[in-house]
C-alpha cells in the first residue's frame, strides 16, 4: 500500500510556506537612525497582509485571553513573566539570517540545531534568556514590554532605541495565525519566534507536547517490547523502520521502503545526509524520505522531506513501545508508533502503527 495522503496536513508543518511567508527586516547595527533598529515583522496572510503586531485595545481583551488559554498559551500569564504553561518539548521548525553571499534579505532554512528551553519563569534560546520580564544577552539586562494584537503576543526591549543589538520574542498560540501555511489554515501548534537584529537571525520553534515524569531518559532508546532501534536509525540503518505504518482512525498508510537515498551534492546541507525512501509519488525527480534529526527523551524526531523540493518537510515523532510522550498522549503506548506533526492535532488521531 502507498501512503494515501502526502504532506497535506494543514498548519505550520508546511515549512516551505513557513519560511517563505515570514519576512523579518531590521537593522543589525547601531546608527543615528534609531528607528531602523527596531524589528518590523510583516507576515503574509490571505488577508490583512499589511498588519503589524501592535498593542491591542482593552476592549475584547478578556475574551481574547480566554480563547488563547484554551488553545494552549495563557498570554496574561506570559505578560506577567510566568512561563509555566509553555513548558514542554519545543523543536526548531526553521531558522533564518541575512548576509548570505549572493543572496539578499533574510534567508530561511527548515529545521536547525537551536534549542528552546522553558521553565516556570525563564525562556532560553541561542544568544539570550528571558527571566520574568527581563531579557539578558551579551550586552546585559533589558526590561521587556509586551504588545498584543489578534491573539498574538510580542515582547520587545524597552530600551530598543538605545541598544546595539535588538531582540523580540513573539508568541503565536495554536489557531492564532495563517502566517505559517499556504492554504489559509491556522497554525495547529503553539509557535514561538525569537528574533535578533544581529544578522536578522530568527529562530522558529513549535511545541510538540508537555514533558512528564513518564518520559524516558535519552539513553533508554529501545524497550523490551519495541521493534524499533532509535540509535540504529540515527546512524542511518533504517531496517527497524521499514514496513507499512497505518493510522487506524483515517486508514492512511505510510510505507517505508528498504531503499535509502543520499543527499545530492547540489542540495544544501540543512537536510540530513541520508533518508529512508518512502513509497510516494515522485516529485522533482525524487520520492519523499524520512530523515532522522535527533533522539530526545526516549523518542526520535524525524522529518518527512524531499531532496528535490529542498525547502519542505513535515515533522514526525517515532515513539517506541513503552514510551509515553506526555500525560496527554492517548495513543497506544504498548505499540511502536509514528506521531504526525508532534501530536498537536491529538496524539491518538495522529498515530500511525506498524502493521507489517
Amino acid at each position: 500500500m502507498k501512503k494515501n495522503k502526502m504532506m497535506s496536513k494543514k498548519g505550520i508543518y508546511a515549512t516551505v510556506s513557513l519560511l517563505s511567508l515570514l519576512a523579518l527586516t531590521a537593522c543589525g547595527n547601531k546608527t543615528s537612525d534609531t528607528s531602523s533598529k527596531k524589528e518590523s515583522t510583516s507576515i503574509t496572510k490571505p488577508a490583512k497582509s499589511s498588519e503589524k503586531i501592535s498593542s491591542s485595545d482593552s476592549s475584547g481583551k478578556k475574551a481574547q485571553a480566554s480563547s488563547q488559554v484554551k488553545e494552549g498559551m495563557d498570554l496574561e500569564q506570559i505578560k506577567a513573566g510566568n512561563y509555566a504553561g509553555l513548558q514542554g518539548e519545543w523543536y526548531e521548525l526553521g531558522h533564518g539570517r541575512n548576509y548570505i553571499p549572493g543572496k539578499s534579505g533574510t534567508n530561511y532554512k527548515p529545521g536547525g540545531n537551536d534549542v528552546l528551553t522553558i521553565t516556570n519563569d525563564t525562556i532560553s534560546a541561542s544568544g539570550m534568556s528571558v527571566s520574568g520580564r527581563t531579557l539578558t544577552d551579551d550586552n546585559g539586562e533589558h526590561s521587556l514590554k509586551f504588545s498584543e494584537s489578534d491573539g498574538i503576543l510580542k515582547a520587545t526591549l524597552q530600551d530598543a532605541s538605545k541598544v546595539a543589538v535588538n531582540w523580540s520574542v513573539t508568541f503565536y498560540p495554536k489557531g492564532s495565525t495563517t502566517a505559517f501555511s499556504n492554504d489559509g489554515s491556522t497554525n495547529d501548534q503553539n509557535v514561538i519566534v525569537v528574533w535578533t537584529s544581529n544578522n536578522q537571525y530568527t529562530q522558529i520553534f513549535a511545541q510538540a507536547g508537555a514533558k512528564t515524569a513518564t518520559d524516558k531518559p535519552e539513553a533508554d532508546t529501545k524497550t523490551a517490547t519495541s521493534g524499533v532501534d532509535l540509535n540504529q536509525i540515527m546512524n542511518n540503518n533504517f531496517a527497524s523502520l521499514v514496513g507499512t505504518w497505518k493510522n487506524p482512525n483515517t486508514g492512511e498508510t505510510i510505507v517505508v521502503t528498504d531503499k535509502v537515498e543520499h543527499r545530492p551534492a547540489d542540495v544544501p546541507d540543512h537536510l540530513g545526509p541520508v533518508g529512508a525512501v518512502l513509497d510516494t509519488p515522485v516529485r522533482e525527480g525524487h520520492q519523499d524520505v524520512f530523515i532522522p534529526i535527533r533522539i530526545e527523551n526516549g523518542h526520535l524526531l524525524l522529518t518527512e522531506s524531499n531532496y528535490g523540493v529542498v525547502l519542505g518537510g513535515h515533522p514526525f515523532i517515532l515513539v517506541p513501545a513503552g514510551v509515553k510522550l506526555s500525560d496527554a498522549d492517548d495513543s497506544d503506548e504498548n505499540k511502536d508508533r509514528l506521531i504526525s506533526g508532534g501530536g498537536q492535532a491529538g496524539y491518538k488521531e495522529s498515530a500511525y502503527y506498524k502493521v507489517n
